[in-house]
This record gives structure tokens, C-alpha cells and sequence, in this order.
């Protein structure tokens, strides 16, 4: 008769090792079984595969923080169960075996329990052996609050990509996590959520921080500015703008750095024929560049990007702007606005990571390294990737959805051009900071031909 207990019919096995122990208690009754076990180290480790399953389960304790020496104490129990399980599942199944006419060995139980105890072995020496995995308290994760929906572009083209970046060099010891806009916060409070440490990181519009940095309207863009992308990356870079922008995001705890700089165009329902047709627009905007247009005329409003489609759909707005093409793309813009405007009305680093400072200052000196060098090297390689994938996406939306380009009449160009200039100086009159780059921007400007000083 068969004991009650654990081993009793029916019974569910206490880990994955006690099913194991009790198929090697069923079968070494078999004569195939006796002849395996006379290789006891062969059949030790074909019980790995089985096992090494669990016994990584055993040691994903490691994986949550704690020491390694905790993680091989609990295998150590797991393959207590194991001989344990091998035991019990022994003494029921203990009916004779008749070899040479003798009854049933005293050693076959013995010779059970080295099988277990070696495959015991094998699977604690492949734990010890095997490259131990990071300590989690080892790993820095930071929560990323983004304002760009999952849907656009630049989510996985920017924001994916970073993270990817500093996960590949880091070995993993660096890690970001992504929320969509809106998820943990608006658009509009990201900088004072990273700025109060609430969260370590963020991407947002310089248009949405002119009432904390005052260069910020300069850095969404003035319109009608610049009239080549690499114009606005040596504004940034080579002439000083963008450690402008740093020092006073400097003041609110916070680390600035443009992803890229690219042009802003906007797409609109109907094609504008007139400066009346013009004035007659409900656009989506923001920053400097939703003044400028209300200033030109328009009624410019602004709405954040979940909004924007269906706003556009149901004609709350005629017109919006998200980048340029490959942003409407992105956003399905060309689904219900077909007239794609030319020419831009800025070129600018019109997206940026914001950093909290103290979450910079706490990393190790090589993650702190790794990271600065990657956003350097971002802004560089996503402003050429984005002008490459900017005639891409025009060309494959004038195809496949009937976009058209719609270049603005001349009486309309000039107009805005005119409200540009008034726009321009306005940004200058915020601080004496704001004054002196709109100051080296004309001076640029002017060198390159496009102003008369």
C-alpha cells in the first residue's frame, strides 16, 4: 500500500524540482533506468534542462536587489526539495525488482539519491558558474515623462533611440522609462515636474517654458529666421545660443539639451490663395509662433498633440503644425488635410530633453559620461537623420495620399515676413539674455546675406 503524505496519489509537487524527483522514483524500477544509472554523471546532468528553469527562478531574488550569497542559500533549499522529493517518491514506489531472482536491491534507493544529489550538483555548479546577472540596486531607472504621443515620429525616432543608446553602452546599467504624453503629466508641466525632482527626465517644447527661460521663445523659433536647417545647428552650436538656453534652465535645477532642429510647416484642409483666406484660418499652435500667427491675423490656439487629429478631423481647427511632413505623417494629418504648406515658418530646435540636475550630479562618473556624450551626439545625428526622413515623408504622402505642396502667395509671404520682424524684437525685450542672442541672431542673419543692418 502506498503512504499517505506528500508523495500520496493526486498530491501536487512543492516546487518543479519535486516532479522531477518523483519521474526518477517512477522509472528506476525499469531495467532501461538501472543501465542509466551506472552513468550516474550523464543522467545528473539530462536532468539540467529541466531543471535550470527553476533554478533560475530560485535565484531571480538577485534580480530584485538583493546579494548573490542570498540567492544561492534559497537554490541550496530548492535542492533540498529536490532529495527530498526523491526520497518520498522511493518509499512508495518501492515494490520489488526481480533481478537474477533476487528481491529488490537495498541500493537502488542509494543509487536514486546520487542521481539526485549529482544532478543537485550540476545544477548549483552551472548557478555559480554562469555570469551573475547586474545587482538591481546597481541599475539607475529613470522615468521619462515625454510630450510626444507613442504615434509620433519622434517618440521612437528621439526618445526610443536614446534609450536604447544608454542601455547598449551602459550594459544595461542605465535604464529609461517612457510615458507617452499626457501619462504622467501635460505637456505644458513637464519642466516643473523634472525641475522639483518629481520625475528624473522629460521632453518638451522650448514654446512650452517661456514664462520660466526667456530665450525659450528665441529657441522654438522666430519666424521667417532661419532658411537652411544647418543655419539653425550652427546657431545653436557653434555660436553659443544653446549654452545660453542651459544657463537659465540652469537656474530651475534643470540640465537643457535640443534633440535637433528641424523645420515647422504647416498642413491645413484648404489650399490659401489670399491673405483673406489666410486671416480666415483656425490654427493649432504654440509658443512664439502661435503669437506670430495670431499676430499676422490667423486665430492660432493652442491644443496638445493626443488632440490634434481629431480637432483637425471635426474642423475645429483648419489648419495645425507638428513638425513638418514627416510629423504629419506620423500623426495622420495627411488623412484629413491634403495641402501641405510652404515655405517654413521656422527652423528650430523646437524639441529638448530636459534633465533634472541633482539626477545628473547622483549618477556614476561613467553613466553621467555616457549620457552627456549621447545627447551631444543625438542632436548631431537626429538633425541630419530628420532632414533625410523630412523629403522621404513628403514624397511618400504626394503619393500614396494626394498630398499636394501649396506655397504661399507672394502677398501672403510678405506679409508675414513684415509680422516676423515686430515678433523678432518683442523675444529681445525680455531680459537682457533674450537681447543679446536675438543680437547675435541678426548679426548671423545678416552675414549670411538674408537682413540689412
Amino acid at each position: 500500500m502506498r503512504e499517505a503524505g506528500h508523495a500520496r496519489e493526486g498530491a501536487k509537487p512543492r516546487c518543479r524540482l519535486d516532479k522531477i524527483g518523483m519521474k526518477n522514483a517512477e522509472t528506476a524500477n525499469s531495467a532501461e533506468q538501472h543501465f542509466a544509472l551506472q552513468n550516474s554523471a550523464a543522467v545528473a546532468w539530462s536532468f539540467y534542462p529541466s531543471i535550470a528553469p527553476f533554478s533560475r527562478s530560485c535565484s531571480a531574488v538577485v534580480d530584485t536587489g538583493r546579494t548573490t550569497l542570498l540567492g544561492l542559500i534559497k537554490n541550496i533549499f530548492c535542492i533540498a526539495e529536490f532529495l527530498s522529493a526523491a526520497m518520498s517518491a522511493r518509499r512508495y514506489n518501492a515494490s520489488p525488482v526481480k533481478r537474477g531472482g533476487q528481491g529488490g536491491s537495498p541500493m537502488t534507493l542509494m543509487t536514486t539519491f546520487k542521481v539526485a544529489a549529482l544532478a543537485a550538483a550540476a545544477v548549483a555548479t552551472a548557478f555559480v558558474a554562469a555570469p551573475a546577472p547586474a545587482d538591481a540596486q546597481d541599475t539607475v531607472r529613470w522615468r521619462v515623462q515625454s510630450h510626444w504621443p507613442s504615434a509620433s515620429s519622434s517618440f521612437s525616432d528621439s526618445l526610443e533611440r536614446l534609450k536604447a543608446t544608454l542601455e547598449a553602452r551602459t550594459d544595461g546599467r542605465f535604464v529609461l522609462q517612457l510615458h507617452e504624453a499626457g501619462a504622467l503629466f501635460p505637456a505644458r508641466e513637464i519642466f516643473s515636474a523634472v525641475s522639483r525632482g518629481i520625475i528624473e527626465m522629460g521632453t518638451i517644447s522650448p514654446a512650452y517654458i517661456r514664462d520660466r527661460v526667456s530665450v525659450a521663445g528665441i529657441a522654438s523659433g522666430l519666424p521667417f529666421a532661419f532658411r537652411n536647417t544647418w543655419e539653425a545647428a550652427y546657431f545653436h552650436k557653434n555660436l553659443g545660443f544653446e549654452e545660453m538656453i542651459r544657463t537659465e534652465a540652469a537656474e530651475h535645477g534643470v540640465f537643457y539639451a535640443t534633440d535637433k532642429v528641424y523645420p515647422t510647416e504647416m498642413v491645413v484642409k484648404a489650399p490659401i490663395e489670399s491673405l483673406a483666406d489666410f486671416e480666415s484660418l483656425k490654427i493649432r499652435s504654440s509658443g512664439a509662433l502661435q503669437e506670430f500667427l495670431t499676430e499676422a491675423g490667423a486665430a492660432a490656439t493652442y491644443l496638445p498633440g493626443p488632440e490634434l487629429y481629431p480637432a483637425l478631423a471635426t474642423g475645429v481647427v483648419d489648419g495645425a503644425h507638428w513638425g513638418a511632413a514627416q510629423g504629419a505623417k506620423s500623426m495622420g494629418l495627411y488623412e484629413v488635410a491634403k495641402y501641405h504648406v510652404q515655405p517654413a515658418l521656422n527652423i528650430a530646435g523646437t524639441d529638448a530633453f530636459v534633465i533634472s540636475q541633482d539626477a545628473i550630479d547622483a549618477l556614476p562618473e561613467d553613466l553621467r559620461d555616457i549620457l552627456l556624450n549621447a545627447l551631444e551626439e543625438q542632436f548631431w545625428f537626429r538633425t541630419n537623420e530628420y532632414t533625410y526622413k523630412e523629403q522621404i515623408a513628403l514624397a511618400a504622402a504626394i503619393a500614396e495620399q494626394d498630398v499636394q505642396v501649396a506655397r504661399l502667395p507672394d502677398e501672403v509671404t510678405q506679409h508675414l515676413a513684415a509680422t516676423a520682424t515686430a515678433a523678432w524684437d518683442k523675444e529681445a525685450e525680455k531680459s537682457e539674455m533674450a537681447a543679446e542672442a536675438l543680437e547675435k541672431l541678426k548679426s548671423f542673419l545678416a552675414d549670411l546675406g538674408y537682413i540689412q543692418r
